[in-house]
């Protein structure tokens, strides 16, 4: 029964996760690529939570899962990197560097400046988040019919192509209004995926630190592989887990709230103890609780 329940809960998050990842996909192609790296950014979220609630990696699983988080923190780098950095101009550099070997620093120009060369990231983000996916899920799904699994796939393509037309829908109203309105009115902000960042480095008066506590952030995840956490759904712990899970995506959805405030009151001190729950979520309380869990058995 607990095998059974722990399955539909990764064939949940694997179907929002399909469902998020369909609908950046859609539209006019080819897609932007700030789009892509959105939908990505939000599909991890779930995908996260269900693997530290499942608690399951193999030694394959542990490779695609380190390789991912990997390709998250870089992705979120170029974000920041990007804003002073022009594509173009990391091009350019890397053609200088290379301008001693015949013929090797024009093709790395020409391969920067092609129209789909700043595709190649984000694409490559998604192939991740495949593989990973694939690794998790793979053992379980090789087991069930074919038909089963394209009437999952159906039925997350066609979930995602209805997100999309209500969440255009939902957009076009507000556009519409915006467009009425004064410039002045509304804040620049950079893109919503690194809201939570900016919320950190915000509520940091210390700059360094601040920086150091985004890629704890960012980088602690890694560190899933080696904490058992499948101990977590035995004995005790299998009643507080869930809740700590759910309680992991508020603390990163508040994070981005913050970062997407203005600058005044709660959004300088909340995201600190946020950013102290989601440490010691992957840190700290998986090692407490396997602990208490295992003396219990």
């Amino acid at each position: 029964m607990a095998s059974r329940f722990q399955d539909r809960v990764a064939d949940s998050g694997l179907f929002l996760v399909l469902v998020i990842v369909i609908n950046s996909l859609l539209g006019p192609w080819p897609p932007a690529p700030s789009q892509l790296i959105a939908g990505f950014t939000l599909a991890m979220l779930p995908h996260v939570a269900v693997t530290a609630w499942d608690g399951r990696l193999g030694p394959w699983r542990r490779t695609t899962w380190l390789l991912l988080i990997l390709a998250w923190v870089l992705s979120e780098l170029t974000v920041f990197i990007g804003d002073i950095l022009p594509w173009g101009q990391i091009g350019l550099w890397l053609a200088n560097l290379a301008e001693e070997r015949p013929g090797l620093g024009k093709v790395l120009q020409a391969a920067f400046d092609s129209p789909g060369a700043a595709l190649l990231p984000p694409l490559l983000l998604l192939v991740l988040l495949g593989l990973d996916l694939a690794s998790m899920h793979g053992p379980r799904w090789r087991a069930r019919p074919i038909r089963q699994l394209a009437v999952f796939l159906v039925a997350a393509a066609a979930a995602a192509i209805l997100l999309g037309l209500a969440l255009g829908m939902l957009l076009l109203a507000p556009i519409a209004d915006a467009a009425a309105q004064p410039l002045d009115l509304y804040p620049v902000l950079p893109p919503w995926h690194v809201w939570p960042f900016i919320a950190l480095l915000r509520a940091v008066p210390d700059k360094l630190i601040g920086v150091l506590l985004v890629f704890a952030v960012v980088l602690a995840p890694m560190a899933w592989p080696w904490l058992r956490a499948e101990r977590l759904r035995g004995a005790w712990a299998r009643h507080i887990w869930p809740w700590l899970c759910l309680a992991f995506i508020a603390a990163w959805i508040g994070l981005g709230y913050l970062g997407g405030q203005a600058p005044i009151g709660a959004a300088l001190w909340a995201p600190l103890p946020l950013a102290a729950f989601h440490l010691a979520f992957f840190l700290l309380l998986p090692w407490l609780l396997g602990r208490n869990a295992d003396r219990g058995a």
